[in-house]
């Protein structure tokens, strides 16, 4: 698989809107109303757009303490919980990039874009099953979702060849061992 979807055009992810970071996201779910709720949204859209340009210099490790800021402040967005996948996974942070997607799944289960990062993310901790569990949940929202149907079918390769991948690597182990115990055995000179 290529790079998650946003990590290559993160600063196009989600538009230069600045529209509210947490009331927009989660209906319902957002902070209370008044004067200390508009100031955490403010505060965690100019948060966002600093991550997003950080991730369109590839500073992914600064995106992600951005995000993670703003997400102290609203932690009911998924669009701040996707951002910080993408750039988890940027930085080969696999087992945060999967927390934030299934975040991104709970927070929003129609949006299909957690169900692509879950499974990028599965797919890159080699969990080759899960992975094209996770792209499928996604194809069932979207079904012609290109990057959806390449990740699942990327995983169900990679799963099919799992138990050969898994021979090899003990055939490979198995002569090592042999090499080891006839020097070990051979008459010393």
């Amino acid at each position: 698989m290529s790079v998650p979807k946003g990590c290559a055009e993160a600063s196009s992810c989600e538009g230069a809107s600045s529209s509210a970071v947490c009331s927009l996201d989660s209906p319902g779910h957002g902070p209370t109303t008044g004067p200390d709720k508009n100031q955490r949204e403010e505060r965690a859209s100019q948060l966002r757009m600093r991550a997003k340009h950080a991730l369109s210099r590839r500073d992914f490790s600064g995106a992600c303490r951005l995000l993670t800021e703003a997400i102290a402040l609203c932690p009911q967005s998924y669009k701040l919980r996707r951002l910080r996948s993408v750039a988890n996974a940027c930085l080969n942070e696999y087992e945060f990039a999967l927390e934030d997607a299934e975040a991104v799944i709970r927070l929003a289960p129609g949006v299909t874009d957690g169900y692509y990062h879950k499974g990028y993310a599965l797919y890159h901790l080699k969990m080759f099953g899960e992975a094209a569990k996770a792209f499928q949940e996604g194809l069932k929202l979207s079904p012609h979702d290109r990057a959806l149907r390449q990740g699942f079918w990327d995983s169900v390769t990679l799963l099919s060849q799992e138990p050969a991948i898994d021979e090899t690597a003990k055939e490979s182990e198995r002569r090592e061992q042999g090499a080891e115990s006839t020097l070990q055995n051979a008459p010393n000179s």
